[in-house]
């Protein structure tokens, strides 16, 4: 580690270049060992900053999967020095990143953030860099109509100030928007205009996002000359390998050439799951579902369809949600299974029902918490202004004992004034509480809505496979709505006690799964811990999966037997078993077997968790996770 012994007068310029080279020599998913380096060294906090945004940097422009570490650990790392210009493009773009991997919470915090500092500094151009992040949060919630108009406002904002780089990203941001909206032909004239404009050479990017509108408006000549160019100019830049795999998919589609095509589209979807994106992954699978229905391929097909659905629920994508469900409507319809088109489209109903009124929801609570920011914002700037008055006056000195009288009613006037301030804010504080309470309540009645529409369905339906997928399905969305429904019941919203949740998801499971249940005990060994809804979220998840096959699998009719589930944190860890003493799991048994939609859906979220699956398969079956990624919180709360 050669950046350890510079002297201090060599500090600056070179020396952050030696840092730097010291960096390069760690490769970047060596994490512990970067993170060593930059925080247990006697750096500066900006120097700290710098060396993240570095890393920050490498990982994101290798597409490397380990920016998901170095993002945040760059952001927490700003020092309060920064400029508002710079904090603004930095919060814009973090907004973005999260908005893209669909951390939806957090990509509108940052981007409220950029937009509190550019009204601040009344700029246009910050104001063009929160609107287009609000944008694009806005289209990944499906509520396209604000989308549509934070998008315009950027476009004004950068045209007031000519900054001709943010007129066009937040065009193609809206030419998207549009696509994803069904407006293919408005779609694609934004990308023409966007590409063929004269103000600066098109970026690869920019090509290909022609390329594949084009390409879905069926003009199959005018995308077969713009992959010729796309190809041309690919020798002389650094290619993304997915994107470059998906134009090559396109050029062997427009050419006919089947074995080609679907080498390039396993090769694009290997890309995509290599880097840890879940839309890239996402767009992959639907593309290579696609291709086997355009085949007629109608399993291999629905498999890909499914899979699709899976990162769609995981990573709860609501703008591409309903996607996989068109195309396994239409493979319902084409295997005339009137019963999986029933379900399919109940399902696109309630998608449409659900979203319109999270976006109804979503509007209340943004419109409050902006109410209560303004309101903040002006009573810190009152008593800041207030408090430079007071100290302004300590230097008058004997003028101050010629008027004490009078300034002490001043002073005694502003201490009455900020009491009544801090009941305003306490009384803000409690009305945004009281909100997100409700907003868990509804959230809850949702979810339950949901469930109780499965079990409808459940009672309609005669084919036993389907009957199982409601029940599975129905308890999956209750282990969430009980998440919503502990948090709609504490006074403070933050996290969950996961050995309270373990144990009313175990009654409810017990309760729906009647026939092993009442000679099945369970035994509760979960740590009282206090964990993040989201981590909850995954967890619960595998914990209902797992124990929804032990009591339909592991104990025969006469069968009595115990399921046990123990967590426990250690060295940062969380230690998760879920054990059963019942007949075990076929020899042939494989967690990775993709038909199984449980167990596809179990490694989907231990991957979310950056867990290690194993399965011990002796005196009953073990499945054990060891979760890396966790989010825990403050005391206990039961």
């Amino acid at each position: 580690m050669i950046g350890f012994f510079v002297p201090k007068f060599l500090h600056g310029q070179e020396s952050m270049k030696i840092e730097k080279d010291s960096l390069d020599q760690i490769p970047l998913e060596d994490t512990l060992r970067v993170e060593k380096f930059i925080d247990g060294n006697a750096f500066s906090n900006d120097e700290k900053f710098e060396l993240w945004k570095y890393q920050n940097a490498k990982a994101r422009d290798n597409f490397h999967p380990e920016v998901l570490f170095y993002y945040p650990r760059f952001i927490a790392s700003m020092p309060a020095s920064l400029s508002a210009l710079e904090k603004v493009k930095i919060y814009a773009r973090y907004s973005g990143f999260m908005t893209n991997i669909y951390q939806l919470d957090t990509a509108l915090y940052y981007a409220y953030e950029a937009e509190d500092i550019a009204e601040n500094e009344n700029d246009d151009f910050m104001r063009g860099k929160a609107n287009h992040a609000l944008g694009w949060y806005y289209a990944a919630n499906c509520d396209y109509e604000r989308a549509h108009r934070s998008y315009d406002k950027a476009i004004q904002s950068f045209e007031t100030v000519n900054f001709q780089r943010g007129i066009r990203n937040t065009k193609v941001k809206k030419a998207i928007a549009l696509q994803l909206q069904g407006y293919l032909e408005q779609s694609l004239k934004i990308y023409q205009e966007v590409y063929y404009s004269t103000e600066r050479k098109p970026t690869l990017n920019d090509l290909s996002l022609l390329i594949k509108s084009t390409f879905k408006n069926k003009e199959f000549a005018q995308a077969g000359i713009l992959l010729d160019t796309y190809f041309q100019r690919i020798e002389d830049s650094d290619a993304n390998l997915y994107q470059y795999y998906h134009m090559r998919s396109i050029e062997a589609n427009i050419n006919t050439n089947d074995s080609l095509e679907l080498m390039y589209l396993n090769k694009a979807l290997n890309v995509a799951q290599r880097t840890k994106m879940p839309k890239e992954n996402f767009t992959m699978l639907i593309n290579l579902g696609a291709y086997y229905l355009e085949r007629n391929a109608l399993a291999k097909a629905k498999t890909h369809f499914k899979q699709a659905t899976t990162i769609a629920y995981t990573h709860l994508m609501h703008n591409r949600f309903i996607e996989p469900y068109v195309y396994l409507l239409q493979i319902a319809e084409m295997e005339g299974n009137a019963q999986e088109r029933a379900e399919y489209q109940a399902i696109q109903q309630n998608h449409a029902n659900v979203i319109a009124q999270k976006i109804s929801v979503s509007n209340t609570i943004e419109n409050n918490q902006k109410s209560i920011l303004l309101r903040q914002k002006k009573e810190i700037q009152s008593q800041n202004q207030k408090i430079w008055i007071l100290t302004a006056l300590g230097f008058i000195g004997f003028g101050l004992l010629l008027f004490s009288f009078f300034y002490f009613r001043k002073y005694k006037k502003i201490v009455e004034d900020l009491s009544i301030k801090n009941n305003l804010l306490d009384r803000a504080v409690n009305e945004k509480q009281t909100l997100l309470q409700e907003t868990h309540h509804r959230v809850k009645n949702n979810l339950q809505i949901i469930a109780s529409l499965l079990n409808l369905q459940r009672k309609y339906t005669k084919d036993k496979k389907l009957t199982t997928a409601l029940i599975d399905g129905r308890n999956r969305v209750k282990s969430m709505a009980l998440i919503h429904q502990l948090l709609y019941q504490k006074k403070e919203l933050k996290g969950i006690n996961i050995r309270s949740y373990v144990e009313n998801l175990m009654s409810s499971l017990f309760s729906s799964l009647k026939a092993n249940a009442e000679r099945v005990q369970f035994i509760n060994n979960v740590e009282p811990l206090n964990l993040h809804e989201d981590t909850l979220l995954a967890i619960g998840l595998i914990i209902n999966e797992i124990v929804t096959n032990s009591l339909k699998y592991a104990f025969h009719d006469s069968d009595e037997g115990n399921i046990c589930i123990s967590l426990e944190k250690k060295e940062a860890k969380l230690f998760l078993s879920v054990s059963d003493d019942g007949s075990g799991m076929p020899d042939d048994f494989d967690i990775n077997d993709k038909s199984s939609f449980g167990y596809s859906l179990i490694t989907s979220l231990s991957k979310k968790l950056d867990a290690e699956i194993t399965i011990e398969n002796r005196i009953g079956t073990t499945v054990r996770l060891e979760i890396l990624k966790f989010i825990e919180i403050g005391p206990v709360q039961a």
